[in-house]
């Protein structure tokens, strides 16, 4: 049998152009739906050493959990003509391509009212047969990266108006190049097509506008309604939410089916799905599947959400304030704008796979039950999966819960592939994780979490005194990014010890309120992390203990003043401490060095709340 090779692409760039998440997860599907369309369509002809898609007899895959998860590179013994396969899956590709185009293509034409001029046809003929890159070689892998090496020419270079959301291919437009005449465009095609925007603030590209409709086009192929998937301000509101839903407080409950009530009657009703669509019998109350950015008081205005008039804003905005007050009556504080994207991938795949030929097929195995497994880890926790396909994922969640989450993925990959006997070593996964402000650019915030992974985790690494590595990769990046830039990072690998580095955050951050035993307050974490940066990095840990403490003593608080008064406060305070430099220890320094930035990156992994 020869070996086959088969890469289809771009896929990373082309994810990432998205403004809103819904684009986000559509890009990902839809690569995972073309890559499976060509996978089905010579399976028959071949033994799949990787991807392995299916378990014993052929399965629905994963795409009936709506999760992308076909990888874009194949890797084949071919029964027959090696040439022939190859062209036969390269051409499923581009038939369904074609077809998902069409359709694409017959929403615009019936939204313009008619035929499109030959300026809009030209445009989208243009784009729709360059966009895609399609190699494959017979042999090895390596065979496959020196075809990759020769690049392809792929056409024209784009002129005109640009796309306003990949912003590098034209904007489809009619016979004028004019900008008035280009919104009007647009503004008649946002009329008339779901999910683009009325005003003429969204002027596409070709690709562009098959990705923000391929949801609507593929629910026809598929025979089933796709679930809507959470925007920015529904995982940064999503937990504070589910604790005033969860609440026993009567007043609180009132309040809040006040405002679900004031929705209905504007005519705002909940997302289908939103959460949990990968597990079954989910039984997530219609109440949290609303609109994230309707409980952001900020937020509300007639323009950004489905309320109708300036009549209906003022009921919505008195009816989340009055929830707003409930809420901190009981000190539950109002949801923060910010969420926390999750970029994890295996370290060193492409050296297991060579030094365990022989355990290829095994190794693809395990990565299946792998990917299938992601989705039900993120979704318990209030996360979604935008691609979950071999060692690789791409993830959503609230930051209150994505440590927890990234943890989770991490133990049950190492625990598969610890059962996957005869390996000439286990395998590692590393993460980024990027909190952002849920007002800042997608394309940007995706691009750097896919940074903190590729650059920074799996470029984590400790040497000794003569360079020699002594531990690498196997490790978790994580920055906060305000309204501007990066504010905040960490990066540690996942273990410190027997101590697990994102539980420490975790349990650190949950200090950080009034009804703790040893509550954590802004003013000691930034004196405390002042300490850190200025005082001499020679002092040893017990030093910087008795230094903290002191210093945490010296807040003004009725609870620190009755924990300093007995033996068993003060023992409570001093594990607090010790936990605190653990965190804030940089990996493998002798002597030991601490970055006051880890203690600040406390408050971002709270409860989603202001307090």
């Amino acid at each position: 049998m020869n070996r086959l090779q088969l890469h289809f692409g771009p896929v990373q760039s082309y994810v990432a152009e998205a403004r809103s998440t819904a684009d986000l997860w559509s890009g990902s599907f839809m690569l995972s739906h073309l890559a499976k369309v060509a996978y089905d369509a010579i399976i028959k002809d071949v033994n799949p050493i990787s991807p392995i898609l299916y378990g014993e007899g052929k399965s629905a895959g994963m795409e009936s959990k709506f999760v992308g998860s076909t990888p874009n590179l194949f890797e084949l013994e071919v029964k027959g003509n090696s040439e022939k396969v190859a062209r036969k899956a390269v051409e499923s590709w581009a038939s369904e391509w074609r077809w998902i185009a069409d359709e694409a293509l017959k929403k615009m034409k019936q939204s313009i009212g008619g035929s499109l001029a030959q300026d809009t046809m030209d445009i989208w003929n243009r784009q729709v047969s360059n966009h895609w890159e399609m190699y494959w070689t017979i042999g090895d892998y390596d065979t496959l990266q020196s075809r990759k090496r020769l690049r392809s020419m792929m056409g024209a270079t784009e002129g005109g108006r640009k796309c306003t959301q990949c912003g590098h291919r034209e904007a489809l437009r009619d016979s004028s190049e004019g900008y008035r005449d280009l919104r009007a465009f647009w503004m008649k095609v946002g009329q008339a097509v779901d999910r683009v925007s009325d005003d003429g603030s969204d002027r596409l590209c070709a690709i562009c506008f098959i990705k923000r409709v391929f949801p609507s086009v593929i629910e026809k192929r598929i025979s089933s309604k796709l679930p809507s998937f959470p925007s920015t301000d529904s995982f940064a509101s999503i937990v504070w939410r589910a604790r005033v839903w969860d609440s026993n407080d009567e007043d609180l409950k009132r309040s809040y089916a006040n405002l679900i009530a004031v929705l209905k009657e504007e005519k705002i009703g909940p997302l289908s799905g939103i959460w949990e669509p990968s597990i079954e019998g989910s039984s997530i109350p219609r109440e949290l599947e609303y609109e994230g950015n309707l409980f952001f008081l900020d937020r509300l205005s007639v323009e950004g959400t489905e309320i109708p008039d300036a009549a209906g804003l003022k009921r919505v905005s008195d009816a989340v304030s009055d929830l707003y007050w409930h809420s901190a009556r009981l000190h539950l504080g109002r949801p923060q704008p910010y969420y926390a994207v999750l970029a994890m991938d295996g370290d060193s795949m492409g050296v297991l796979l060579r030094e365990n030929e022989a355990l290829k097929t095994d190794i693809s195995k395990t990565l299946l039950s792998f990917a299938q497994s992601v989705p039900h880890i993120v979704e318990k926790r209030w996360g979604r999966v935008v691609y979950a396909g071999g060692d690789d994922v791409l993830a959503l969640a609230p930051t209150s819960t994505v440590l927890e989450i990234s943890l989770d993925i991490r133990e049950r990959f190492k625990e598969l592939f610890n059962g996957l006997k005869g390996l000439s070593m286990v395998p590692t996964i590393s993460a980024g994780i990027l909190v952002a402000h849920c007002m800042l650019p997608l394309q940007r915030v995706i691009s750097q979490a896919h940074h903190l992974l590729e650059d920074v985790a799996k470029g984590h690494v400790v040497k000794d005194s003569q360079g020699n590595v002594l531990r690498a990769k196997d490790a978790l990046a994580i920055e906060l990014w305000n309204r501007g830039e990066r504010n905040l990072g960490l990066t540690r690998f996942w273990d410190d010890g027997d101590i697990q580095i994102p539980r420490l955050v975790t349990e650190l951050s949950s200090y950080w309120g009034k009804n703790v035993e040893v509550p954590l307050t802004s003013g000691f974490v930034y004196s405390a992390s002042d300490l850190l940066s200025r005082l001499s990095s020679h002092l040893g840990p017990k030093q910087w203990e008795r230094i903290l403490v002191s210093e945490y003593f010296a807040t003004r608080s009725h609870v620190v003043s009755e924990l300093k008064k007995t033996k068993e406060g003060r023992q409570k305070v001093e594990d607090v401490m010790r936990k605190i430099l653990q965190l804030c220890r940089e990996d493998a320094r002798d002597p030991p060095t601490y970055n006051p930035e880890h203690l600040l990156l406390l408050r971002v992994f709270k409860e989603d709340v202001s307090q």
